[in-house]
């Protein structure tokens, strides 16, 4: 069942300041989860995501806007290799802003990142033989692309370590030169000469007026802003554990008197079930996603869904 919208005229005895104020703390600390699509770059391609529809995009460099930033980095734990056939498989702790563990996460590893054991240097050993963190470090970015195909939408985008530095090297160049975030049109393409997805970033352009007023309203939107500001959340406390207590003792049992075994009235029997067993019932099946788009002309569907679900 969808909410429902209230429209009404607030009576006048009702349009009190102090009344509203007890709303805030209705809201305080809740976060409904993004659900902005997302780009992801494994296998060294782009892919444009949201829900089970996929989209793979078919060049290696994409023109992109970047609308906005998580402060810090986020946090992933995964305690088993990236298996290719399960993309999909979701960590087993993670922290959206390094701090701690997310609410419905499957195995929270610690009350904090601070005190996790997998966010320390040498919790793993990489294939490299390098010591690193078990715990891996991404950063979450805003982007939207910059494509005479593809609509202007808000898209998540998370980096991982080796592209660390040439973002960095990149940014500070864009600092130095006193380029605002949402005032470039870059290029994001994969570095051939790594076996592993890693971005490089070139600047192109500046971009229009009419540009920067559809990417100050995306960056503005309410979905983008919630993916990117920390939660005011009290810290994460593991579960409380009532110590087990041991069972009470036994009273001691007095057999039954001589005459007490004839006056009882003897238990009922109580007669067999004959009834069929009933049969057992079958697991619902998931359904399967749907195979990924590899067209820009067949994926303009589902771009148009994607923006109505975003205005939605």
């Amino acid at each position: 069942m969808s909410n429902q919208s209230i429209v009404v005229s607030l009576p006048a005895h009702l349009m009190v300041p102090e009344l509203m104020a007890a709303n805030d703390a209705l809201g305080a600390g809740l976060q409904t989860g993004n659900f902005l699509p997302s780009v992801s770059i494994k296998g060294k391609t782009f892919r444009f995501r949201k829900g089970k529809e996929e989209f793979i995009f078919p060049e290696y460099e994409l023109e992109v806007v970047l609308l906005a930033a998580r402060p810090t980095l986020t946090k992933l734990y995964y305690p088993k290799a990236y298996d290719p056939a399960n993309p999909d498989e979701q960590p087993t702790c993670q922290s959206d802003f390094h701090t701690v563990p997310n609410p419905g996460v499957s195995e929270p590893q610690a009350a904090s990142c601070a005190t996790c054991k997998w966010d320390q240097w040498g919790s793993k050993i990489s294939i490299t033989k390098a010591k690193v963190k078990a715990c891996s470090d991404s950063k979450y970015l805003v982007l939207t692309p910059i494509h005479p195909d593809i609509p202007k939408m808000a898209m998540a985008l998370q980096i991982p370590p080796t592209t660390f530095k040439p973002f960095k090297t990149f940014f500070e160049e864009m600092k130095k030169n006193s380029i605002p975030l949402l005032g470039a049109v870059i290029r994001m393409a994969f570095n051939k000469e790594t076996e592993y997805p890693q971005l490089d970033f070139k600047f192109v352009r500046f971009v229009t007026p009419e540009e920067l007023a559809e990417c100050r309203k995306l960056a503005e939107a309410p979905d983008v802003v919630e993916a990117v500001t920390p939660p005011e959340a009290p810290a994460y406390a593991p579960p409380v554990v009532a110590p087990a207590t041991a069972p009470p003792p036994a009273a001691p049992s007095n057999p039954p008197s001589f005459a007490d075994r004839f006056t009882k009235e003897a238990a009922p029997v109580v007669a067999p079930d004959t009834a069929k067993p009933e049969p057992p019932t079958q697991p619902a099946t998931e359904e399967a996603p749907a195979p990924p788009v590899t067209t820009v002309e067949g994926m303009k569907g589902v771009w148009a869904r994607w923006q109505e679900n975003a205005s939605a």
